[in-house]
């Protein structure tokens, strides 16, 4: 019963994060990542936030549409050596379709790390940045950020 309380109240807090900004920054919703859990790769050590930018974690109070730098994955301890880059998919989702244009050059392809601002540039407010690990023993690294305006 204690493993079950504690999995929900783990799974309320990835699905509920909302982070607050100013001027350009954008608000983030952790939605629940449409897991397609398995009994494969349940046991993988994964972080609650294993998504690294410029080497350090995920800062969801100042990320916002005008960020940079390298973004990647990652299974174990993001903030330890021993964390391991994880291969991902990268998305932006847009009334419930994929963004699919010419210039989204990252589409469909394995990713070890990726420059965020190629991928926010085409992101509007409203829109789902999906990172998908590739592999699906890593399926509890995914996440989907909602991208959504100030005050919602």
């Amino acid at each position: 019963m204690e493993k079950i309380i504690l999995c929900i109240i783990l799974v309320f807090a990835l699905t509920d994060q909302i982070t607050s900004g100013q001027g350009s920054e954008i608000h983030l919703t952790m939605l629940s990542n449409e897991f397609n859990s398995s009994e494969i790769g349940s046991l993988e050590n994964i972080h609650s936030n294993p998504i690294l930018l410029s080497g350090k974690p995920l800062d969801y109070e100042t990320f916002n549409l005008d960020s940079k730098g390298k973004l990647i994955l990652v299974k174990g301890n993001p903030t330890t050596p021993e964390a391991t880059v994880i291969p991902f998919y990268i998305q932006l989702r847009r009334h419930g379709s994929i963004v699919r244009t010419g210039e989204l050059m990252f589409l469909n392809y394995e990713l070890f790390e990726i420059e965020i601002s190629k991928v926010l540039f085409y992101a509007k407010l409203g829109d789902h940045l999906i990172i998908n690990p590739t592999r699906p023993r890593d399926w509890k690294a995914k996440r989907i950020i909602k991208l959504i305006e100030p005050d919602c």
